[in-house]
């Protein structure tokens, strides 16, 4: 798929929000999209027999959403998965699907680190580490 579109002068492409109790051992995280990874890209985890192809994976920065604690503000990979055609109701079915596809990030790219802050050029997308969940559309 696609690789590397980068917002200009690294600015977020959209507007963030806050997600309630998510992304954050602490609390509501204020998520912003920094950079497109790819899209419609392809994933493999051999060592877990996993494969399929995720429709989007961002370049993510979580923050606190009260601004505190600045070292908590981390650049993560974040699947997206993109639903159309259904009620606007997850399934089992399409959350186990996301899973997978965190599963099959964090294989390839590692894990960001649960503390401490982690900021990436979005040039450099690759250092990042991936989130512990994503997002369904």
């Amino acid at each position: 798929g696609n690789k590397g579109e980068a917002a200009a002068g690294g600015d977020s492409i959209v507007p963030s929000s806050v997600l309630r109790g998510m992304f954050s051992p602490c609390g509501d995280a204020r998520l912003s999209i920094r950079a497109v990874h790819s899209t419609e890209g392809w994933c493999h985890a051999p060592e877990l027999g996993l494969k399929g192809s995720v429709d989007a994976t961002v370049l993510a920065r979580t923050a606190p959403a009260d601004g505190g604690d600045a070292q908590a503000v981390r650049d993560v990979l974040l699947p997206i998965e993109l639903k159309t055609g259904h009620s606007q109701n997850p399934s089992h079915n399409h959350l186990a699907q996301l899973s997978t596809y965190t599963i099959m990030l964090r294989a390839r790219h590692g894990s960001a680190p649960a503390t401490g802050r982690q900021l990436v050029d979005a040039g450099k997308m690759d250092d990042a580490g991936a989130s512990a969940g994503g997002m369904l559309l």
